[in-house]
């Protein structure tokens, strides 16, 4: 709750900074504060409500875990103002500030993360952001006057270069997984460790599918996330993954 609270009033921010490329946007023109059904004074208000109310939470859960929230809200801030011009600089810090909702996690359930479930988080949440900026691109391409993406640092002519990034660093995530099935701590942590293979396939549909849906310009400049959130097939492979996880847990002898 607290984490929602505080990425909430950080995104209001973002979006106050970006009136003026969303005004001029296909898709985000549509957005409340662009579209005008949302006043900035409201916008505001709400916006530093939820921040209080998300650090109040914070601090009543412990205090390692109200610093992790800060430290996650001032990364957020100087990605709104500075870092989300930068190419490359951008995406690494989405995935890193992805990253840090599961070590901030880690702290409030006072367990020590996983090193390589930090590695795996950074590897694909890198490029699920390189998918955003494809995608985003994409959609710029389709709209011959204009040369760089509003708002951001890349022009058309990055794409091949973003979405060879993007797909090696979804593979490597999957690579990751199967290194640690293989590892010591995966066969300790897991009855039946075999099991876990199968995630790997599955992820590596996933993450292809993802990038083909790119390509073919079917997200239309949308949050790879939000996208996923509608999609039956991304649904149906969580569900699978859970069951896989469930075999490795407690199923039989493969």
């Amino acid at each position: 709750m607290a984490f929602g609270l505080c990425a909430s009033a950080t995104y209001l921010f973002n979006d106050l900074l970006d009136l003026p490329s969303d005004r001029v946007h296909r898709i985000k023109r549509l957005r409340p504060l662009a579209a005008g059904s949302l006043s900035i004074p409201t916008a505001v208000a709400i916006g530093a409500a939820m921040l209080a109310l998300a650090f109040a939470l914070a601090l009543a859960i412990s205090s390692g875990f109200a610093a992790m929230l800060l430290l996650y809200t001032t990364i957020t801030l100087a990605y709104s103002m500075r870092l989300k011009r930068l190419p490359m600089v951008d995406v690494l810090v989405l995935a890193a500030l992805y990253t840090l909702r599961i070590g901030a996690g880690a702290v409030a359930a006072q367990v020590t993360p996983s090193n390589w479930l930090l590695a795996i988080s950074m590897f694909l949440f890198l490029s699920l952001a390189l998918v955003k900026r494809c995608a985003e691109l994409e959609e710029t391409i389709a709209d011959e006057d204009t040369t760089l993406a509003p708002g951001r640092g890349y022009q058309p002519r990055d794409l091949p270069s973003l979405r060879g990034m993007g797909l090696a660093s979804g593979f490597l995530s999957v690579l990751v997984l199967t290194l640690y099935i293989n590892s010591q701590h995966g066969r300790n942590q897991y009855a039946q460790p075999e099991w876990l293979w199968a995630a790997a396939p599955l992820l590596l549909l996933w993450i292809g599918r993802i990038w083909l849906k790119t390509g073919r310009r079917e997200l239309q400049g949308e949050d790879p996330l939000q996208f996923a959130l509608r999609d039956c097939f991304s649904w149906l492979t969580v569900a699978l993954l859970i069951g896989v996880g469930l075999l490795a847990t407690i199923g039989p002898t493969v």
